[in-house]
């Protein structure tokens, strides 16, 4: 094909990366698991180092239906919070295997399930942080038999099913219907639907073979491009939906008007991004109950997954649940399924496991990502964190779904990749789509800006404003009613002088945590009352607060120094508190200097999307507690000068941040 323009090419190229997209990520992945097995690393929060067997039994458990004993390990006190261990299956590290000699023999062991794990179906039941033990439910005689070899085992690691060949056969497939459409030569999909017309044509038995004609061939070809539709539209960027604004009944007339297509719909902080998803979700299947719609919800997490689906659910009224069939595939379930759901009489949200009689389908993508029939498609997905979503993943997911209704930010926590990949494809679906721009333009018809946070004061949205999205969010009036009394509401640092350098940790930030948490509990604290629209006064309380940081071993520091005075206190990175809120925030950066981060991590450190979230989970009050060697140091690039700027501004803008008086 000669007649082929500069960004057509563009588009070609990242598509032919997004084919190695799961390899490359899994080779890391392995590769990382194994290392946490053969360095001491304790603080990583998903292998268990120094365990030995109690000699505990508790007295039943039940695997697929048969009881069987518990036996009880304990773990060594260095490690982390294990509690993200809780029912996941794990592997160790096998003696008889040597890693692997370069990639193309990790690729080929991969490629032939014969790598350097352990291979089992070991599955820990329950943590106990407190008591530092777990507890795995086996078989007696499988088990006992096995107690001794794992005594003489130096770590448990989260063992994952690497491969996804429903992911690839369908990005596959959508490539090549691609390259057709484009007018390349090959084994296009359509060419597959072409044999099987021949070979269902001959079957026919009338008495003689009766072969399609070249305009039925032709019509076969047609009807795989028209599936392929919306994947097309998502790598063409060719949405034409232009909101006028952000209301819930704009953006339900948008949704209904889509037609293969996307509309990307950008929520940045305590904007309602959720609210408006299960609102549109509400309206779409009470508007016209007889158009029997179909609705998937999915995303990266089941967290986020079940606080859409929560949402979704606490808005039908008891006479409008008839109207509702939803299923959610059975795993564990979020405290916001069982108190919004369930609680609300659906309770064969769970057991229903006929999807096909469904109406709203909730999951992670794998249950989208299937070849279907026109007729089976769901009529709009809805992907919540977008910008924590694969484009391979949504790509995928066109498979199954006519239109994409797209809830998230890409100036949020973005999608999370191990492995390095080329020209893009490595990029959320919502990096991809709004491109270079930090606020998406609905004048080019990429999607619409929801403008209004109903969570932060003015003070904390006017630097996330003009530090991320070109001035373009304000405060809602009510966020004013938010208040702490002693008028210290805002953003504050606080120069943390570190007595010894480190990179992951800080006690002396760990102490002006405490003193700071001191210095606010009990202050007078006045709420907003949504039922009043006024004022409630209140106090500060442990639930209140939450405390942010980095990393592990920060939280684990933080937790000894204030769990005797302060034990109700939230600790967790940013990627734990992402949708959540607290009237203050304290965050504990722990490094001492740009200097000693490792190479490659100072992206991590600055990285604009961690400090945007971190500060903006407070309602009230945001203090940053840091070395203010952080902000004096040299940056290494052009990129990560841009990057420290953000936190350099916060310590010497006075119209933006002051410092905090201890």
């Amino acid at each position: 094909m000669d007649d082929i323009d500069n960004e057509t090419i563009e588009r070609l190229l990242l598509l032919a990366n997004l084919l190695e997209f799961n390899s490359r990520e899994d080779t890391v992945a392995y590769m990382e698991r194994f290392l946490k097995l053969s360095e001491p690393d304790f603080q990583d929060v998903l292998t268990i180092k120094g365990f030995q067997y109690t000699g505990e039994k508790i007295e039943v458990g039940e695997v697929k239906g048969k009881k069987v004993p518990g036996y009880v390990f304990e773990y060594d006190a260095r490690n982390a919070d294990m509690s993200r261990l809780e029912e996941k299956k794990v592997c160790w590290k096998d003696p008889l295997y040597l890693p692997p000699s370069d990639e193309i023999d990790l690729q080929n062991r991969m490629r032939e399930n014969d790598g350097f794990f352990h291979k089992t179906k070991l599955k820990i039941e329950s943590v106990d942080p407190h008591k530092r033990q777990f507890v795995i439910f086996r078989n007696k005689k499988s088990m006992e038999e096995g107690l001794a070899f794992l005594n003489g085992v130096e770590a448990l690691t989260e063992f994952e099913e690497f491969k996804k060949p429903d992911f690839q056969r369908s990005i596959e497939r959508i490539i090549n219907s691609y390259l057709d459409k484009l007018g390349f030569e090959g084994e296009a999909d359509y060419l597959q639907a072409r044999k099987q017309f021949l070979i269902d044509a001959r079957s026919r038995k009338k008495g003689e073979d009766n072969p399609p004609t070249p305009d039925e061939i032709e019509e076969i070809a047609q009807d795989v491009h028209d599936n392929n539709k919306l994947a097309f539209s998502i790598i063409e960027k060719s949405s034409v939906i232009k909101p006028t604004d952000g209301s819930i009944g704009e953006l339900v007339k948008r949704v209904k008007s889509l037609d293969n297509s996307y509309l990307a719909i950008q929520g940045p902080p305590g904007t309602g991004k959720t609210y408006t998803g299960a609102k549109i979700i509400h309206s779409l299947l009470t508007s016209n109950p007889d158009e029997k719609i179909r609705i998937g919800i999915t995303a990266q997490s089941y967290s986020a997954i079940d606080n859409l689906l929560a949402k979704v659910i606490s808005f039908f009224s008891r006479d409008e649940l008839e109207l509702l069939q939803p299923w959610r595939n059975e795993t564990k379930r979020s405290a916001a399924i069982e108190t919004y759901a369930l609680g609300e009489g659906c309770d064969f949200l769970i057991e229903n496991d006929e999807r096909g009689n469904c109406n709203l389908v909730a999951s992670t993508a794998w249950n989208f990502v299937k070849k279907r029939k026109e007729t089976e498609k769901y009529d709009y997905l809805f992907i919540d964190e977008a910008g924590q979503f694969a484009l391979y993943d949504a790509i995928a997911c066109c498979a199954s779904a006519r239109n994409i209704i797209l809830l998230g930010d890409p100036m949020q926590l973005p999608q999370v990749t191990q492995a390095t990949h080329e020209l893009g494809a490595g990029q959320s679906v919502l990096e991809y789509l709004i491109g270079n721009e930090n606020v998406v333009d609905h004048e080019s018809g990429k999607g619409v800006l929801l403008d209004t946070t109903y969570r932060l004061r003015p003070e904390i949205c006017d630097y996330t404003s003009a530090e991320f999205y070109e001035g373009k969010l304000s405060t809602d009036d009510r966020c004013l009613k938010r208040e702490i009394s002693n008028g210290r509401n805002g953003l504050f640092w606080i120069d943390a002088k570190h007595k010894e350098e480190s990179v992951n940790h800080s006690l002396e930030e760990a102490q002006i945590v405490k003193q700071v948490i001191r210095g606010l509990i009990n202050q007078p604290l006045y709420r907003y009352s949504s039922e009043n629209e006024s004022q409630v006064e209140d106090k500060l309380q442990e639930d209140d607060f939450m405390i942010v940081t980095p990393y592990n071993a920060q939280i684990h520091l933080i937790s000894q120094t204030i769990s005797h005075e302060f034990p109700h206190i939230p600790i967790g990175t940013v990627d734990k508190f992402q949708g959540k809120e607290a009237p203050v925030i304290i965050y504990s950066m722990a490094t001492t200097s740009r200097e000693l981060v490792p190479p490659g991590r100072g992206d991590f450190i600055y990285k604009p999307n961690r400090l945007n979230v971190a500060v903006t989970r407070a309602q009230c009050l945001s203090i940053i507690v840091a070395n203010r060697e952080l902000v004096e140091a040299h940056a290494s690039s052009i990129h990560e000068m841009r990057d420290m700027n953000h936190l350099c501004r916060i310590f010497e803008d006075e119209e933006i941040a002051k410092e905090w008086a201890l």
